[in-house]
């Protein structure tokens, strides 16, 4: 129920005026959510400087930027979001860099339902299994290449559900809508009190391309000195610190 009330508050930044010299405005995917909180925090600690955080899937916070959307930094795991941007002449060229590597698991609220070694695939003791959509999520790539690779991904369509993002798929089996699903590791640190029993395979990663989750600054942010010393504060081994608190690897 915390990061779904801390998802309406970020949501309500639409709301409010663009930023101000003081403070940036940043899109950010919501599966990064949690973790971008984290910086913001840390990030207003330790500066004058304030943080707007925009939280949504890595597709409709492109179509908003596509639709004039004023953002300064934009935060997601799909690089070809970023590349076309550029091409677009709407972020600054060659200024994307990777900040973090994501990881992916296979979770369950029922302790007994994964084992250490994502048998629970091969014996299919299940009805559905949630997986975010290949075509939106860098994860749902991630989710279909181990799946072939474990040749599961066609016989396991008829039990497949398919959501926006892996928050999506986290939100729906937390409420009771799914037995099981891929999410990404770091949402593993952001469990409910409720949800202490779970069980969880961590995907080997040569069955998947990394999932790199990158950065760009938007052409605002060269008039914007606190998305400049944001982006400079992802460099940090602060900010390092931070990710790897919630599961991700910094490159």
């Amino acid at each position: 129920m915390k990061s779904f009330i801390c998802c309406i508050l970020i949501h309500l930044n639409f709301l409010l005026p663009i930023a101000q010299a003081d403070s940036a405005r940043i899109a950010t995917t919501d599966d990064f959510l949690n973790a971008a909180l984290a910086l913001k925090q840390q990030f207003e600690k330790i500066t004058p400087y304030s943080l707007i955080l925009v939280a949504d899937t890595s597709e409709d916070l492109y179509q908003q930027i596509q639709q004039g959307e004023q953002f300064d930094v934009f935060m997601t795991d799909n690089a070809q979001h970023l590349k076309q941007l550029e091409q677009q002449g709407k972020a600054i060229p060659q200024s994307a860099f990777t900040y973090a590597i994501g990881e992916l698991v296979l979770w369950s609220p029922d302790s007994n339902l994964i084992d250490s070694q994502g048998n629970v695939l091969l014996k299919k003791r299940f009805k559905k299994i949630l997986i975010p959509n290949p075509k939106t999520s860098y994860y749902g790539q991630a989710t279909q290449q181990t799946l072939q690779k474990l040749g599961l991904w066609q016989s396991l369509q008829s039990q497949i559900i398919q959501k926006s993002s892996v928050m999506e798929v986290y939100q729906a089996i937390t409420a009771g809508k799914g037995q099981l699903g891929f999410i990404a590791v770091s949402q593993l640190t952001q469990l409910e009190p409720r949800l202490s029993r779970w069980s969880v395979w961590t995907i080997p990663r040569h069955l998947y391309s990394p999932i790199e989750h990158t950065v760009v600054p938007l052409n605002t942010a060269e008039q914007n000195p606190v998305a400049q010393e944001f982006i400079n504060f992802l460099h940090r081994s602060l900010a390092h610190s931070i990710l790897e608190e919630f599961g991700y690897t910094v490159p």
